[in-house]
C-alpha cells in the first residue's frame, strides 16, 4: 500500500493491485482478517490496474502413479506433485526441472526420503525454486528407481492446476487472483 503512494509507473501499480487483490482473495478463502481486506482501500483507478487474465490453458500429462497437483498457498505459492506409492513402489528420487520466466534452466532432485508422505497412498513433492512469475511454466517431474530408471513423467503448471480449480468451479475467486498475479509477475518482469 505504501508503494501504491509512491509509484506511478504502471507496471507497477499492476503488481502491487495483483498482489493486494491476491491477499484479499486468501484472506476471504481462509475467513481471515476478513474486516480489513488487502484490498480494501483501492480506488476506481488503482482497481483499472489490475491484470486481466484469459487464453490460461491446462496442459496437465499425468504420469504413472499420479495423483495431483496442488499449490501450497503459504509465505510463497509453491506447486506440489503427488503420486501414489503403493502404483510406484521402487522410486528412490525424482528430478524436477522447467525453464524459469527468464528462459533460464532450473531444476532440482529430491529424494524419497524428503517427499512428504500424506497416506500410504499419497506422497508429493514440494517444488520451492519457481517464482511467481513462472506461474504458466511447464514443470516436469520424473520419478527414478534405485537403477537410475526413470519410471514415471508428470508434466504440469501452476496455471494448469489453477484452471482446472477454475473449470471445477472450486474457489474461483481464490484461483483467477493467483492467475492474475502470477501474469501480472511476469508482464512486471518482462516490459
Amino acid at each position: 500500500l505504501r508503494k501504491l503512494d509512491t509509484t506511478t509507473e504502471a507496471k507497477d501499480l499492476t503488481l502491487y493491485v495483483d498482489m493486494l487483490n491476491y491477499g484479499a482473495a486468501a484472506q476471504q478463502k481462509w475467513n481471515y482478517n476478513t474486516d480489513a481486506l488487502a484490498n480494501a482501500n483501492l480506488t476506481d483507478v488503482l482497481k483499472a490496474y489490475a491484470t486481466e487474465i484469459s487464453g490460461n490453458e491446462n496442459i496437465l500429462d499425468g504420469g504413472t502413479g499420479f495423483v495431483g497437483t496442488s499449490l501450497s498457498l503459504k509465505e510463497n505459492i509453491l506447486m506440489n506433485v503427488a503420486y501414489n506409492p503403493k502404483q510406484i513402489t521402487d522410486v528412490t528420487y525424482a528430478v524436477v526441472s522447467f525453464t524459469d520466466h527468464y528462459g533460464n534452466d532450473s531444476s532440482m532432485t529430491v529424494q524419497r526420503s524428503e517427499f512428504v508422505t500424506l497416506s500410504a497412498t499419497t506422497a508429493y513433492i514440494e517444488i520451492d525454486i519457481m517464482g511467481v512469475a513462472d506461474y504458466e511454466q511447464p514443470v516436469t517431474v520424473k520419478l527414478y528407481n534405485a537403477a537410475d530408471e526413470c519410471v514415471s513423467t508428470t508434466i504440469d503448471s501452476m496455471e494448469s492446476y489453477a484452471v482446472r480449480q477454475i473449470e471445477k468451479n472450486a474457489d474461483v475467486a481464490l484461483f483467477e487472483a493467483i492467475l492474475a498475479f502470477g501474469k501480472g509477475a511476469w508482464n512486471y518482469f518482462h516490459t
